[in-house]
């Protein structure tokens, strides 16, 4: 192998691993709120709840009803974002976006995870 190999490969690695940290960090620092703590516009959040509804539409965007002591929310998954079985009553973690839609708070999940 030439010098000029070497680095590329070099360089790539070091392209990877830097990216590969990059979103390692992202999802170690996700803070955890409470429902009741959740605004518009906020990214990258962590909630703990329960499931008490769940509504699958015709394109297989689920709606879930989350739910802890402090209050409710609807939690949006988008076909394809998820592939975990998520039942009534199961306790969830999930990871996304809060906004509004409809003069109400939603969250768009990222991530979620039955715990």
């Amino acid at each position: 192998m030439n010098e000029k190999t070497l680095m590329l490969i070099c360089a790539i690695l070091s392209i990877t691993g830097i990216i590969s940290l990059f979103f390692l960090n992202k999802s170690a620092s996700v803070p955890q709120l409470k429902i009741s703590e959740l605004k518009d516009g906020m990214n990258f959040v962590r909630i703990v709840g329960r499931v008490t509804r769940k509504y699958v539409s015709k394109t297989g965007t689920i709606f879930l009803t989350i739910q802890d002591e402090t209050g409710r929310i609807q939690a949006v998954i988008f076909k394809g974002t998820s592939n975990q079985k998520i039942r009534k009553g199961d306790k969830v973690e999930i990871i996304g976006d809060v906004q509004t839609y409809k003069n109400r708070l939603e969250i768009i999940v990222k991530q979620i995870k039955v715990i």
